[in-house]
């Protein structure tokens, strides 16, 4: 079972704003050759991305310390496009993978590692984008 805080929906915005300063700090740490450093913020700005995404559609967050469980509650929130989300899910496992080293052992990843960790998370930073220009644009009436 998915632990989950209830966050005012209107807070997605928040989120929204922690995930792309994660992404600039990843972009600024990758070209400082810091890829341990980039890998964590790619992952932080992912996991950012999601809880913007359940906030909006849900009303909740994840609040466990597994960022397994954000992925599973992104499953619970509809999509426009549910075939891309899907493979949303295979970017955020990849990344992960790659966080425990990054975080949590002695070596240092190398700039492939990083370079990995970058495409994925731009990918998963893609799709929220324009999740959100076609809800923007629902509610606009475009």
């Amino acid at each position: 079972m998915t632990r989950v805080k209830h966050v005012s929906r209107e807070k997605f915005k928040g989120f929204r704003k922690k995930a792309e300063e994660d992404y600039e700090g990843m972009i600024s740490e990758f070209d400082h050759g810091r890829h341990n450093t980039a890998v964590i913020l790619a992952v932080h700005c992912a996991i950012s991305w999601a809880d913007a995404f359940t906030v909006h559609k849900l009303g909740k967050k994840s609040s466990s310390q597994n960022h397994g469980e954000a992925i599973l509650l992104l499953k619970e929130a509809k999509a426009s496009d549910e075939k891309n989300k899907a493979l949303i899910y295979r970017y955020f496992l990849q990344l992960i993978q790659l966080k425990t080293p990054a975080e949590y052992e002695d070596g240092i990843l190398s700039k492939k590692d990083a370079k990995k960790a970058l495409q994925l998370c731009e990918r998963i930073r893609k799709f929220f984008i324009d999740e959100f220009e076609k809800i923007e644009n629902q509610i606009e009436g475009r």
